[in-house]
């Protein structure tokens, strides 16, 4: 089955429930910052995935990403905080002086900017409610051919 996406690990089919198959994988270096898998063992890592193709308990996979996924997520994740945390600053500039008592220096940009950078988790939190139930965005098993 050729799929175009971002090729990941290989893994082993452990079970299938419905659209959805457990996947056991080798512990690898990305591991440690990620986060997706639930840690099994010092040496294996057990995911839940949709999955593509005729798979069978024993088979063995491969984790595909698509493109579209690991590029949207990278803005969402790094971009769109700095985006915020930099309006955040200029709106400080901007509005502090005018609702708050005269101040000289950075201390009203620079809490605007905090505050604002954690307001842009708001989004990023709505954002992930929604594409976990998109189907077309999520990681997948395919079988190794």
């Amino acid at each position: 089955m050729k799929v175009k996406s971002i090729s990941g690990e290989k893994g082993k089919v452990l079970t299938i429930n419905g659209d959805k198959v457990k996947v056991i994988l080798p512990l690898s270096k990305g591991c440690e910052k990620c986060g997706l898998c639930r840690k099994i063992s010092d040496d294996l890592m057990e995911m839940e995935l949709s999955y593509k193709g005729d798979i069978k308990p024993g088979s063995s996979v491969k984790i595909y990403v698509s493109p579209k996924v690991v590029i949207f997520s990278s803005f969402m994740l790094y971009i769109l905080p700095l985006i915020f945390l930099v309006a955040g600053y200029y709106i400080g500039k901007l509005f502090g002086p005018h609702l708050f008592m005269k101040s000289k220096g950075e201390l009203f940009p620079a809490l605007f900017s905090f505050l604002f950078f954690f307001l842009s988790f708001i989004p990023i939190h709505i954002v992930d409610r929604l594409k976990r139930k998109d189907k077309n965005f999520r990681i997948f098993a395919v079988p190794d051919d």
